[in-house]
């Protein structure tokens, strides 16, 4: 819908400059569905931390989606994550202090014991030392997909 409506703001702006007679959109109303997408259970994401996979990439793959449920961090700031950006908080735990690449906002996350643990994993993997980040980082499109219910 949000792309139909910045199609809609073009024709009329078309219109409004005399590049087309008629907005084909001024007569269509927009109808948004408010969509609930709702969570894992704790059932479930137990599942997929215990799931093993025989290809290393995947196993990484569901590593960082894991890391993501226990921190919240969207992957573009999970794969630029560097061990500057673990710090030790004034309650004497590890936090993350980084800056969203989407909003350029800092954030600050407590680091839990299961998400601890992933980065400790990762701490001297050849693919993340080489890149000086917390993760090794693998393009989209060489990860598999993963059929449904094969967790």
């Amino acid at each position: 819908m949000k792309h139909m409506e910045r199609f809609r703001k073009l024709l009329h702006l078309g219109q409004r400059l005399e590049w087309i007679v008629r907005n084909p959109f001024d007569s269509y109303q927009f109808h948004f569905s408010r969509v609930d997408r709702g969570y894992l259970s704790a059932e479930e994401l137990e599942k997929i931390e215990l799931k093993k996979f025989g290809i290393e990439r995947l196993q990484t793959v569901r590593d960082l989606f894991v890391f993501g449920c226990y921190t919240g961090v969207a992957y573009i700031d999970l794969s630029h994550l560097t061990p500057d950006n673990v710090v030790l908080g004034i309650d004497g735990h590890k936090w993350l202090h980084y800056r969203r690449q989407k909003t350029d906002q800092p954030v600050k996350v407590p680091i839990l014991p299961k998400a601890m643990e992933i980065i400790q994993r990762y701490a001297s993997h050849p693919r993340a030392l080489n890149r000086g980040t917390l993760f090794p980082r693998y393009d989209q499109s060489t990860v598999e997909w993963i059929p449904e219910g094969s967790w």
